[in-house]
């Protein structure tokens, strides 16, 4: 119990601490999804224990994932009249985002010649986990490499995301939310709403329908293209 105590205080201290500091500083090193996850790592190797201790308080984190996701109806809900008067062009963006995450995933992996096991499990690297682990079953891939390939491919959208946008001059807040949870589920849906409400919904929208399209279409895809 003291354990479990020990390292829900660490991974409070860890995200504070870099929230804390990527406010003070905006720098996209601070960001505490990759801050955060480097001083958490340094608890749990510092205090002698393993990623087998931590195991209790992730199950703990991780239940809270659900109500987290179902709070993203809330500005969802609040700018509805903007969704459905965009309804259209929502939705051939995503499938358009959708489609281009899928094969330049592939196209890269089998570009650089890399085993089959890894081409099927990087396959839906840009869909929420629960949606991308069950699509590499049906690849045949690797659940376990397919989680470590959608966590980096979100952390890369929530980290340096903005600036690809700002760099490309997409700056409109639809668009912006619309391309963040598109290209990196969850994880850059936090980063959306953190920018504002409009951005949050959009990026919630986004990840939505990517894991509805990804979870069809990709199976089909995969079989025909490799």
């Amino acid at each position: 119990m003291l354990t479990i105590i020990l390292f829900l205080a660490g991974t409070l201290a860890s995200y504070l601490s870099s929230w804390w500091l990527a406010c003070r500083f905006r720098k996209v090193w601070f960001s505490p999804i990759l801050l955060g996850t480097v001083l958490l790592i340094a608890v749990i190797v510092l205090t002698g224990h393993t990623y087998t201790d931590y195991e209790p308080v992730k199950k703990m984190l991780s239940f809270g994932l659900g109500p987290a996701t179902v709070a993203l109806a809330v500005p969802l809900y609040k700018y509805r009249d903007i969704l459905f008067s965009q309804a259209r062009v929502v939705f051939l963006s995503v499938a358009a985002g959708a489609l281009t995450a899928f094969l330049s995933a592939v196209g890269l992996a089998i570009a650089f010649h890399m085993e089959e096991k890894i081409v099927r499990s990087f396959a839906s690297k840009s869909v929420t986990t629960p949606i991308g682990i069950e699509i590499t079953r049906m690849l045949g891939g690797d659940p376990a490499l397919a989680a470590v390939f959608i966590v980096i491919t979100g952390m890369i959208a929530s980290l340096i995301g903005r600036q690809i946008l700002k760099l490309v001059g997409v700056e409109q807040p639809i668009a912006w939310g619309l391309a963040m949870g598109t290209a990196g589920h969850g994880i850059a849906t936090a980063e959306a709403l953190r920018q504002g409400h409009i951005e949050g919904a959009m990026a919630g929208v986004a990840m939505s329908l990517c894991g509805v399209m990804t979870a069809v279409l990709v199976p089909y895809l995969f079989h025909l293209l490799y």
